[in-house]
């Protein structure tokens, strides 16, 4: 295969990607939304649909919950803090600041080669394909 036989080959494929992955975004929102409507919620809040289709071999469609637990600082200080535990439950983590470190090469008290070592350069490619 020729080179402009695969480019015009890899175009093509990356339109037609692209409209599938719209296709398939649209559809799953309709077919969420029509879970959430005409399926039964089950003991564990997820709602089920049952369909049995033979052709797609898909039996159910699940809009299943999901619950997760995130730590909020903010409001964990504060309650601490009311209950006198802040100090008990607090570690102090050292943090290298990178603006002294450079603010250090400015001042002469780093070399060029200490920052570049600190800072090492890490190469890397992407393809581009650039159309009209």
């Amino acid at each position: 295969m020729e080179l402009i036989d695969k480019v015009r080959q890899y175009a093509a494929i990356k339109t037609q990607l692209a409209e599938i992955q719209e296709r398939e975004k649209a559809l799953k929102a309709e077919l969420r939304e029509t879970v959430m409507e005409l399926g039964e919620e089950d003991a564990k809040g997820s709602f089920v649909l049952d369909i049995s289709d033979e052709i797609s071999g898909v039996r159910k469609m699940i809009q299943q919950r999901r619950v997760s637990k995130t730590f909020d600082p903010d409001k964990a200080e504060n309650l601490l803090t009311d209950k006198n535990l802040l100090e008990r439950c607090t570690t102090m983590v050292p943090v290298l600041d990178e603006q002294e470190i450079l603010a250090a090469r400015y001042e002469d008290l780093l070399t060029d080669d200490d920052i570049d070592s600190m800072f090492p350069a890490k190469e890397s490619y992407a393809f581009v394909f650039v159309q009209d």
